[in-house]
């Protein structure tokens, strides 16, 4: 499958399900209705299953474990520390690593860490960055035939008419800047996804989807 026509599926699955989900749950804590505020896995297990709706097909992996990635041939991906990793999805021959971006949290407040966690570019601090580099090592290394196309793709969450934290102005150009002049890891391919989720959530109510091919 295209990464374009995979991430268009995903989009509106994200937007079909912001009006269905219950309101997130998370030790205790229960969070306003609407998708925005359910974490990265939850959301791609939800969206997965929601595009498939029913069986899982064999060319779609979510966090496959070793015997899959052995599978796969995807043994040697492993992490900046050389142990092991896991990609988020694997779609037929597409690695994807997702990465939220998320300004604002379920009550309107900033979020302090969102730009540490989705822009910094030093791997140990977990950030988008750190996926790019798991990514494009094994690409290097492991994959010199190109059987594989590597991506992240950032699940953004802005507000309507958003005046302060407007996500398109992060996108792709403040990104590419740190992927190219300091992670030196240029990406290849940029797709960008809109959806406008309404005001079930009052805050998480646009989607901005990236997908960063590399």
């Amino acid at each position: 499958m295209e990464m374009n026509q995979f991430l268009t599926l995903f989009a509106d699955s994200v937007d079909r399900l912001n009006q269905q989900v219950p309101a997130f749950e998370n030790q205790g804590n229960q969070y306003k209705p609407g998708i925005g505020p359910y974490g990265e896995d939850n959301i791609v297990d939800l969206v997965i299953n929601d595009i498939v709706s029913g069986t899982m097909p064999s060319n779609i992996h979510i966090r496959p474990g070793a015997p899959v990635r052995r599978e796969l041939g995807l043994n040697n991906y492993v992490g900046v520390n050389g142990r092991a990793a896991t990609p988020d999805l694997v779609v037929d021959n597409n690695l994807i690593e997702f990465k939220i971006c998320r300004p604002l949290r379920d009550n309107g407040e900033r979020e302090d860490t969102w730009f540490k966690k989705v822009f910094e570019p030093n791997p140990q601090s977990y950030s988008t960055f750190l996926d790019v580099i798991k990514l494009c090592r094994f690409r290097d290394q492991y994959d010199p035939e190109r059987k594989w196309n590597p991506w992240v793709v950032v699940i953004g969450f802005e507000r309507q008419n958003e005046t302060d934290y407007i996500l398109d102005q992060y996108f792709p150009d403040l990104y590419g800047h740190i992927s190219t002049n300091m992670v030196q890891l240029p990406y290849r391919h940029f797709l960008s996804f809109t959806r406008d989720m309404g005001t079930r959530h009052p805050y998480h109510q646009v989607l901005k989807l990236y997908g960063f091919g590399y």
